[in-house]
């Protein structure tokens, strides 16, 4: 799993579980909660 293979280069992954009814919502509520931690992660960084 992709879980092991970041592990085993020391990092520590957080699994967030998607929400949504259908395959669409869950794959729309990833794509915007990707979006955001994005956008905070380019703040904390400065870009």
């Amino acid at each position: 799993m992709l879980i092991d293979v970041l592990s085993s280069f020391g990092a520590k992954p957080i699994i967030i579980r998607l929400e949504g009814r259908t395959p669409l919502e869950t794959e729309m509520y990833g794509v915007t909660y990707l979006g955001m931690v994005t956008l905070a992660l380019a703040e904390l960084l400065g870009v």
